[in-house]
This record gives C-alpha cells, sequence and structure tokens, in this order.
C-alpha cells in the first residue's frame, strides 16, 4: 500500500510539472494566411486547384506528447485528387537538425487501442487472481475485505479497458484522416497524428514543417511550438 501511495503522489507531481506550449503558424509562401477557428490558431493554404486549412486538435500542446492537428481540404478543381498519408510528411526543426517524424494512420490507433484493451484484460485477471490468493489466506476480516477489493477493482479494469477500447475504435473511424479520392467541389477533412518528438528541453522553440501534396499542389506549414506554462 505504502508503494502504491508513493507512485500515485511521484504522478501527481509529474502532472504538476507537465509543460503547455502555445501553437501558431508561419507562412512559408503567398498564398497561405494565419486565420483563427473558434479561438485556436489555423493557417489557411490556397493552390492551383486545392485549398487546406490546419488547426491544432487542441489550443495548447503537451511538450513531447504526439501533436494531432485538424486538416479540412477542399477540392476547386474540376477533377479528383489524392490525398495520400504515404505522401503527407512532418519534420521538426530544433537545435541539433530536422527530424522527420512519422504520420501515424488509422490503423496503427486501432492495433494501439486493441493493445490497451489486452493489457487492461490482463492487469483485470491479475487482480482477481491476487484476490483469489488472498481468500484462500488465513480466514480474517481483513483478508477478505482485501480480496473483495482486488476483485472488484480486477472486474472493473476489464470492463472499463474494453469499454474505452472500443469507444477509441469507433472515434477513429469517425475522425482520423485516412487515404480519399476528394472529389470535385467536395470537403474532406479530420485528425492527422503525428509521432511524438522526444527530449524537447522545456526552454526550446521547435517548429514542425508539416507538408500535404494534393494533385498539382504542395501545402507545407510551418507549425512553431513556443515554450508555455509549466
Amino acid at each position: 500500500m505504502r508503494r502504491v501511495c508513493c507512485v500515485a503522489l511521484a504522478a501527481a507531481m509529474m502532472v504538476g510539472c507537465v509543460t503547455t506550449d502555445r501553437v501558431s503558424f508561419r507562412p512559408t509562401g503567398p498564398g497561405q494566411l494565419p486565420i483563427y477557428r473558434d479561438g485556436r490558431a489555423a493557417i489557411a493554404s490556397t493552390g492551383s486547384v486545392t485549398r487546406v486549412v490546419v488547426a491544432p486538435k487542441l489550443r495548447q500542446q503537451q511538450r513531447n506528447q504526439r501533436p494531432v492537428f485538424v486538416v479540412a481540404i477542399q477540392n476547386g478543381g474540376n477533377q479528383p485528387v489524392n490525398f495520400m498519408l504515404a505522401s503527407t510528411t512532418v519534420e521538426l526543426t530544433r537545435s541539433g537538425g530536422v527530424q522527420p517524424l512519422q504520420v501515424i494512420g488509422y490503423e496503427q490507433l486501432v492495433q494501439e487501442a486493441r493493445n490497451e484493451q489486452i493489457a487492461g484484460l490482463i492487469l483485470g485477471a491479475v487482480l482477481i487472481g491476487a484476490g483469489a490468493a488472498a481468500a484462500s489466506g488465513s480466514p480474517s476480516y481483513s483478508n477478505a475485505v482485501l480480496a473483495g477489493s482486488l476483485a472488484g477493482v480486477g472486474v472493473g479494469t476489464m470492463i472499463g479497458s474494453a469499454e474505452r477500447g472500443d469507444e477509441a475504435i469507433a472515434r477513429f473511424e469517425e475522425v482520423v484522416m485516412k487515404d480519399h479520392t476528394v472529389m470535385p467541389g467536395e470537403w474532406f477533412g479530420g485528425q492527422l497524428h503525428v509521432q511524438a518528438p522526444s527530449d524537447i528541453p522545456a526552454d526550446q522553440t521547435v517548429t514542425y514543417r508539416v507538408t500535404i501534396r494534393l494533385g498539382p499542389d504542395t501545402h507545407s506549414f510551418d507549425v512553431v511550438q513556443t515554450p508555455g506554462q509549466r
């Protein structure tokens, strides 16, 4: 019990020290305009036949966490254009050089949600087994309470993990960007999940270069992440 309390206290202290950064956009060409969408900084880019609007999912980004951007694409031409995750790239620029970051696809996000489900089921089974072991020990009020508590937590962990996993998978199906042919006049969009950078110092400003290729157009955005409150 003492160890559990120490772990919980350490986790709470870590949450209190999380750095949240300000996110802004810097135009990379004449066809781009910084704007605001629902109070969040965003940028609009107009190409020869397509238009793209990008905003961060959250108003503030936690340092060293996965960036998630909300992207909207309009095809203003008279021919279909393909949006492909494989031709969408993200690079992180910071002191020390440029680091390519993976654009995380729907299938990987679903697999991660399923892995979380499995981990929750395993943890729940372990807790239920611990409860059974406590119940089989010397009969006492304390052992009975401990056994019931562990078994209850185990069942709750298993149910909660299954529900969270199913909800996450359904949400990814609805909102995560996938390969898509954008028809003339169509708007298409969703969330673009990006690999989390690692070991960025708390006082360092970093820039993400997000590049989206659509038919004859290439839209590149500079997303600036500036240190904020700790």
